[in-house]
């Protein structure tokens, strides 16, 4: 409730700037890399807030994030988006918590297998179908030490343009033979960054 009241005072300060809040899956790799790319781009946290603290499953996630925007609601913030990160994995009630997400207007940056796939992008294209071990494997030889713990924002930003360009291809590719966009692999993370471009440009111009 501290960091919500604090956000409402700059929301007061700084009315046109968007609010984020991002609900992660897990409670080091995505939090970390979220965090990292609101750091290096001086966002403030009240800007973008990232929670990986709440439940694991997809189900219980959109319901966490619905909780958080709910909070907000009752601090009198306007929250502009809210996103759910999470992973295919062996995830039960996947269709059910998207079919949640989008009734109650929360979007969704799903990867399958899991968000290392974003990563991955940043240095090569994926097209066959790939468990998550696999593609850890084939990650480190990008990142020889990559570790969940670790934040790989700064390391890869420079191939970003190559990481958004190769999820938007390989959703089309999947949707052109006839398969849904989200089928193994692929990811809607490269969505959730380009907004975070957008905070990055609006932040830039009120400071």
């Amino acid at each position: 409730m501290a960091r919500l009241a604090k956000l409402g005072r700059r929301r007061r300060r700084l009315a046109t700037n968007p609010i984020i809040i991002i609900v992660c899956e897990g409670g080091k790799t995505e939090p970390k890399y979220f965090e990292g790319i609101r750091k290096a781009r001086r966002l403030m946290s009240t800007h973008i807030c990232v929670y990986g603290d709440g439940p694991t499953d997809p189900i219980g996630l959109v319901k966490y994030a619905k909780s958080k925007r709910q909070e907000a609601r009752r601090a009198g913030i306007r929250i502009d988006q809210v996103w759910v990160v999470h992973d295919r994995d062996e995830h039960l009630g996947v269709t059910e918590a998207h079919a949640l997400a989008k009734q109650w207007k929360i979007r969704v940056a799903f990867s399958n297998p899991c968000f290392e796939l974003w990563y991955l992008y940043h240095f090569q294209d994926q097209r066959a179908n790939i468990h998550r071990a696999g593609l850890i494997s084939v990650l480190k030889e990008h990142i020889p030490r990559y570790s969940k713990a670790a934040d790989y924002s700064a390391q890869i930003r420079q191939h970003q343009d190559e990481a958004l360009r190769r999820a938007q291809e390989c959703r089309a590719w999947h949707l052109s033979c006839c398969r849904p966009a989200n089928e193994n692999p692929s990811t809607d993370v490269d969505e959730l960054v380009s907004q975070l471009e957008v905070v990055e440009n609006v932040s830039t111009r009120l400071k």
